[in-house]
C-alpha cells in the first residue's frame, strides 16, 4: 500500500469516528448516520437433528430399479418331533419364506444464488457457499423424515366410520339440530403440513428446478369417513366425544363437523390419538391451493401414498404381515405396573422375546411420551422415587436437585436377565407414539449382518447446473432405499394418550 492509499484509509476511519461522535448514539442503528456493527457471515441456527440416518449403516446397491432378497421367517412350524423309529427317517420340517422387493427412490433438493446476491454480499458471506450449506441441511432433514415416516406403499384407504356419543355438557354445540362428523387419516409428511389455519393437505404441486415440470405429489391422507351423524336431545348446548377404528399407518386424524356432510362439514380438529371430543361446530378456515378446510369434493380417494419415496420405519412396521410388535392404546393412557415400569412397554418386551427372542436397543418418542413416562416411573404408582445429593459432605449439608430424566428402560425379558434399553427423543416422531428400534440381534444369522439399512445406488451428490440465467443453481440428490431384513425386531405403541394413569 503506497502513502496515497494509506491517507486515504487513515480519512476514511476518522469520518466514520466524525460522524458517529457528531451526531450521538442513534436511537435506530438501523437507519441513523452511524457505524453499523453487522458481523460478517450470517449465523446458522437452523437445527439439523438427524439421529437415525447417523446410525443406521449405509450400503451400496448394485444398481436396477429395485432391490430383492428372500428371507427365511421360520423353521420347522408343525414343531415335527425328534423322535425317529428304528429303521425309517426322521419327518421333514417345513420352512416358511418370503421373497421381499423394494424400489430405490430418487430423493433430493434444489437452491440458487443470483449473480446480483453473490456481488452485493462481497466481503460478507460467500452466498454460494452458504446455498449449498443451507441446502445439504435440508436434504438431510428430509432424509431423515423419509427414514422414519416415508409411505411409498402402505394404503391407509378408507377412515373408518367415526362413533359418537353425545353429550348435553363441556361445549357450545347447539341443541336439537343435526349434525355431521367425518374423519380422515394422516401419514406423518400429513401430519407435519397440516394446521387448523392452513388446513389439511390433499396434493402438493412440486415445480422442477428448471421450471419446466410440475408434479403432483399425494398430501398423504386417507379417503373421508363415510357420514355419520348425532344429535344432542336435551339442554342448551353440548359436545360429542368422537373415535374411529385405529388405522394402521395413520399418525394422526382430522376431525371434521357441520351441517351437512360435505359442504358445511368443516374441520374441527386434529389429533395424534383415533379420539376427539368436539365442543363446536366451526367455520371453514381460508385454506391455499393444495389444502382443504371441508369436506366438499375433497377426500374422495386415497391420496395417502406417495410413489416417489421409500417406505420409513413406520409404514415398515405398520404393512400387514410385517409381524412387527403393533399396538393401539385407542387412546388410553400408559399406566404403572407399581414396580417402576410402565405395563404397555413391558407387555411390548415380552412379546418380542416370548415371539422372537430378541430385545430393542431403543425406544423412540416425542417430548410427550418422554415426559409421560419419566412422571409414571417417577410416581411409580403413588410410592415417588426421590433421589437426594449431599452437596456438602463436610457440614452435614444435604440439597435437593429438582427434576428427574429417564434417559433409559430395563427391559426384564431379555437375554442374560435384563437389557438397559435407551430412550432416543426424536423432533420427527409423532405424539401418540413410541416405536422400538433393535440393531442387533442376541443370536446368530446368516448371510446377512445388518437387520436394516439405507441401501444406495447413488449416494448423495451434488450437481452444479449450467447457467441459463443469471444465477447459479445447485441440487443434491441421492438414490436409495430403506431396507429391513427382519421387521419384527421393530415395533410401535400408537394412540396414547397424553398425560399418566
Amino acid at each position: 500500500m503506497n502513502v496515497d492509499d494509506t491517507i486515504r484509509k487513515m480519512q476514511e476511519q476518522i469520518d466514520a469516528l466524525t460522524k458517529a461522535s457528531t451526531y450521538g448514539l442513534p436511537a435506530n442503528a438501523t437507519t441513523a448516520l452511524a457505524f453499523y456493527d453487522l458481523e460478517p457471515q450470517a449465523k446458522l441456527t437452523v437445527p439439523e437433528i438427524t439421529p437415525l440416518i447417523r446410525m443406521i449403516p449405509r450400503v451400496r446397491g448394485e444398481g436396477g430399479p429395485s432391490t430383492q432378497w428372500d428371507m427365511i421367517t421360520a423353521i420347522n412350524t408343525s414343531k415335527i418331533p425328534m423322535g425317529v423309529p428304528a429303521g425309517t427317517r426322521a419327518g421333514v420340517m417345513d420352512v416358511t419364506t418370503s421373497r421381499k422387493t423394494v424400489s430405490y427412490a430418487t430423493v433430493g433438493l434444489e437452491a440458487s444464488a443470483d449473480w446480483q446476491a453473490e456481488w452485493g454480499a462481497q466481503g460478507f458471506e460467500d452466498i454460494r457457499a452458504l446455498a449449498v450449506l443451507g441446502l445439504l441441511k435440508a436434504a438431510r432433514i428430509g432424509e431423515e423424515q423419509i427414514v422414519l415416516g416415508g409411505n411409498a406403499t402402505l394404503a391407509l384407504g378408507t377412515c373408518p366410520q367415526v362413533a359418537v356419543t353425545p353429550s348435553t355438557s363441556g361445549g357450545t354445540i347447539a341443541t336439537g339440530t343435526t349434525y355431521h362428523v367425518r374423519a380422515v387419516a394422516l401419514t406423518l409428511a400429513a401430519y407435519k403440513r397440516a394446521s387448523m389455519t392452513v388446513g389439511i393437505p390433499t396434493t402438493q404441486a412440486v415445480v422442477s428446478g428448471d421450471g419446466g415440470t410440475t408434479t403432483t405429489i399425494n398430501g398423504g391422507v386417507s379417503q373421508v369417513s363415510a357420514d355419520q351423524t348425532f344429535t344432542i336431545s336435551s339442554g342448551s348446548t353440548g359436545s360429542a366425544a368422537c373415535t374411529v377404528t385405529a388405522v394402521p399407518g395413520a399418525v394422526a386424524y382430522a376431525w371434521f363437523v357441520g351441517s351437512d356432510g360435505t359442504t358445511n362439514c368443516n374441520l374441527a380438529a386434529i389429533t395424534t390419538v383415533n379420539a376427539v371430543t368436539l365442543t363446536s361446530s366451526p367455520s371453514a378456515p381460508s385454506v391455499g391451493t393444495g389444502f382443504a378446510g371441508a369436506v366438499g369434493s375433497n377426500f374422495g380417494s386415497d391420496l395417502s401414498k406417495n410413489a416417489y419415496v421409500f417406505d420409513g420405519l413406520i409404514a415398515t412396521i405398520a404393512t400387514s404381515g410385517s409381524n412387527s410388535y403393533v399396538k393401539s392404546l385407542d387412546n388410553a393412557q400408559l399406566t404403572t405396573d407399581n414396580a417402576a415400569g410402565c405395563t404397555e412397554i413391558n407387555t411390548a418386551f415380552q412379546s418380542f422375546w416370548d415371539n422372537y427372542r430378541l430385545s430393542p436397543d431403543w425406544m423412540i418418542m416425542n417430548s410427550q411420551q418422554a415426559i409421560d413416562l419419566n412422571t409414571l416411573i417417577i410416581k411409580n404408582g403413588g410410592a415417588p422415587l426421590f433421589r437426594s445429593v449431599n452437596d456438602d459432605p463436610a457440614r452435614g449439608l444435604m440439597g435437593v436437585t429438582a427434576g428427574t430424566v429417564v434417559t433409559g428402560y430395563l427391559n426384564k425379558t431379555a437375554m442374560g436377565g435384563g437389557k438397559l434399553i435407551k430412550i432416543m427423543l426424536h423432533p420427527d416422531c409423532p405424539p401418540g407414539m413410541i416405536l422400538f428400534f433393535t440393531e442387533t440381534i442376541p443370536y446368530a444369522t446368516s448371510n446377512f449382518t445388518n437387520i436394516l439399512q439405507i441401501k444406495a445406488v447413488r449416494e448423495w451428490f451434488q450437481v452444479d447446473w449450467p447457467m441459463t440465467t443469471p444465477k447459479h443453481q445447485y441440487g443434491v440428490y441421492a438414490n436409495e432405499v430403506l431396507q429391513c431384513y427382519f421387521p419384527p425386531a421393530f415395533g410401535m405403541i400408537y394412540n396414547i394418550k397424553p398425560g399418566v394413569a
